[in-house]
């Protein structure tokens, strides 16, 4: 072999260690590179306690959700109740919503009733498929208040949960103002199923009467965080005793007084029925401006 020879092989054996190294590797028929990225499902909430007649929300948190769908179904008679945002029941009720900026395929169910209680499923058709159960439990409300009296006092440990209410003990709002309260569950092994509020006995959600209520509850973990939104604030109707009652859990309690104007506090009514003794604020600091001008004209 003479030099010419020599030199075209080893250009020719350069030319494809080079293309080996640098070629980008083909891949087999049918590989797909988001293969190992299967779906999953998120922390949330799967067990709810509501009161009859209010809605049931449950929230069915798919992340990497990609081209597959989630389904409801309700394991009393296996009906499929939803698939992806479509509905396949006559019961008007029950709807799912879903935001394409979140992760979450919330079935709702309106108008709740004691016979909706029991498991319901949330699966994705991947492979393999993965299945979420969901539990909701609803009860009259005389079975749910017979438990604001039984609970524990607020601020203690109580089958290891402990409930408090953020914030003075006592709180003062304008009329027409807002005022959020925020209620913490600290648990040990899982979170409370349900967190209701109470103004006085009277339970406070989006169907109360009152209106201008805005709720929201976060798990994160070994923390529940339920906030509590009131608009609106009316001197006679909003002021009083705010309790956060948590199932299975102590309850924690804050009171409202709602300024009639600036020149007046309402009174409050206690637990114990009588009224509370405010005195008026400007009624206050010119007492005290009295005081000090005659002490200050007699030195």
């Amino acid at each position: 072999m003479n030099s010419l020879e020599k030199n075209l092989w080893f250009l020719l054996f350069s030319v494809n260690v080079v293309k080996t190294l640098y070629e980008p590797q083909r891949n087999p028929p049918g590989w797909n590179k988001a293969v190992d990225l299967q779906p999953f499902f998120g922390n949330a909430p799967t067990n709810r306690t509501i009161l009859s007649g209010q809605t049931a929300y449950l929230e069915c948190r798919v992340h990497l959700l990609g081209n597959k769908t989630v389904t409801w179904m309700r394991v009393r008679d296996f009906h499929i109740l939803t698939i992806g945002p479509v509905s396949y029941t006559r019961d008007e009720r029950i709807k799912v919503f879903h935001d394409e900026r979140t992760d979450d395929w919330t079935l709702q169910i309106r108008y709740s009733q004691p016979k909706d209680s029991g498991v319901y499923k949330c699966q994705v058709n991947s492979r393999p498929k993965i299945v979420r159960n969901f539990f909701l439990k609803v009860t009259t409300k005389d079975e749910f208040e017979g438990q604001l009296y039984k609970m524990a006092s607020s601020n203690r440990k109580y089958d290891g949960y402990d409930t408090c209410i953020t914030g003075p003990r006592v709180r003062f709002v304008e009329s027409g103002g807002t005022l959020t309260l925020e209620c913490i569950v600290t648990y040990v092994k899982t979170p409370p199923p349900s967190l209701l509020w109470y103004k006085g006995n009277h339970l406070l959600d989006y169907n109360s009467p009152r209106g201008g209520i805005s709720l929201k509850v976060e798990t994160s973990g070994d923390q529940t965080v339920s906030k509590l939104l009131l608009y609106s604030f009316r001197p006679k109707e909003d002021s009083g005793n705010y309790t956060c009652l948590p199932f299975n859990a102590p309850s924690a309690s804050t009171t409202v007084y709602v300024e009639r104007d600036k020149n007046e506090v309402i009174e409050v009514q206690l637990d114990n029925g009588n009224p509370a003794s405010v005195i008026s604020v400007n009624t206050a600091v010119l007492a005290f401006s009295f005081v000090l001008a005659i002490t200050l004209y007699f030195s």
